[in-house]
């Protein structure tokens, strides 16, 4: 398992463990098809019904195995916390649409090598109104690669 998905599994956890109840575990079942796993776990459910300190281990071995068998469960999961249990999200820029769509795709993964920092990357809308902004980002490199060169 990946640094990435592992992250995303922790994640889950922690919105499951805070929310969660066996209704909504049945659920789960239901929707991945993973009930087998949900009811084979001899703790899962005892220790979440008990409030005892292992469930959110429990809850992270249940959604590592429901997982490792067909990654496809992770995406229902995250739509059904996302529906039943929405995070408190605060929207500076807009009126937050009906339908949230997240891009997580699992086949990308940060490269582990050195950032080279003579590079510069910019990202910004065709228009011309922001030309400036760009020649002054582009003068600031030149007078940067300059100043290098000196030394």
């Amino acid at each position: 398992m990946d640094i990435a998905l592992g992250n995303r599994l922790i994640e889950l956890r922690a919105r499951i463990v805070d929310k969660f109840n066996a209704g909504n575990w049945e659920e789960i079942g239901l929707l991945t098809g993973g009930t087998d796993i949900i009811n084979g776990h001899d703790r899962l459910l005892r220790s979440l019904s008990w409030g005892d300190e292992d469930y959110a281990g429990n809850v992270l071995t249940v959604l590592r195995g429901l997982i490792e068998r067909d990654p496809r469960r992770l995406t229902i999961i995250e739509d059904y916390l996302d529906k039943h249990f929405p995070g408190e999200l605060t929207y500076i820029s807009a009126k937050p649409a009906e339908r949230r769509i997240t891009f997580a795709p699992y086949v990308f993964q940060v490269p582990q090598a050195q950032v080279d920092l003579d590079l510069v990357a910019v990202m910004m809308p065709f228009a011309m109104e922001f030309s400036s902004v760009y020649d002054a980002i582009r003068k600031a490199m030149v007078a940067r690669d300059l100043l290098l060169r000196r030394q």
